[in-house]
């Protein structure tokens, strides 16, 4: 079967995009101000999940697609990489679409990578393009011990900044150290975890655990099982 042919086929059957193929570049904003009216024009053209899949798959897609601005990359570089809950925490959030994805910092390089695929899956689950902005997020400051309360009402508080511009429906936590943060887990519990949405005090959208991005990207076999979590966290409820 022709590649093409393969893709609509895979297409018209509602496989994600995100899981057949590496994500393509995608639209990265710099300005928090130019995330309003990015954001807005997305939503007002999105389509029902499985609309522009074909479109998407075919390569037929005119989006525009740009190197990420210098000034983001230096954002995401300035988090510190992956330090021990005892000694502070270092986050990504990503709001995309209806979607704010919660993730570990990832490892040095791979900012833009980790980007395209949050951007791929906000797509799967949306059915429209968004220009993903990513909010790093480091604690404690300079001079200041750990305490995973005061990391927790300090991400919580810039949850809610950015809930002043948008609304979210869902929260999708990822990795386990994202999940200690904001839920108190340890690695028991992370792996123990069930493919459902909860509602956790503090958030006010549904929130589903899934794999890191990092995770994701290293070992792409998890993908159809963080696929499979969010679908049943949906389907769910809470």
């Amino acid at each position: 079967m022709e590649e093409s042919l393969r893709l609509a086929y895979l297409a018209a059957m509602d496989i994600p995009v995100w899981l057949l193929r590496a994500a393509d570049p995608v639209l990265l904003e710099d300005e928090p101000e130019q995330h309003a009216s990015a954001h807005t024009e997305a939503l007002e053209t999105a389509a029902p999940p499985g609309a522009h899949r074909a479109r998407d798959l075919l390569g037929s897609s005119a989006s525009p697609r740009i190197a990420p601005p210098r000034a983001v990359t230096e954002r995401a570089r300035s988090v510190p990489q992956g330090p021990a809950e005892e000694s502070g925490c270092a986050l990504l959030l990503v709001p995309a679409g209806y979607t704010l994805f919660i993730d570990q910092a990832p490892p040095q390089g791979s900012e833009r990578r980790v980007l395209e695929l949050i951007a791929a899956l906000a797509f799967a689950i949306g059915g429209g393009r968004v220009a993903p902005q990513p909010y790093p997020f480091a604690w404690p400051p300079r001079g200041v011990a750990y305490d995973r309360a005061q990391a927790r009402d300090a991400v919580l508080g810039l949850m809610a900044k950015l809930r002043e511009s948008r609304r979210f429906e869902q929260v999708i936590v990822m990795g386990e150290q994202a999940a200690a943060l904001l839920l108190g887990w340890n690695g028991e519990q992370y792996r123990a975890r069930e493919s459902r949405s909860q509602r956790v005090p503090g958030i006010d959208a549904p929130l589903l655990v899934t794999h890191s991005a990092a995770g994701l990207l290293e070992n792409p076999l998890l993908k159809r099982a963080s696929w499979a979590d969010i679908q049943a966290g949906r389907s769910g409820g809470v």
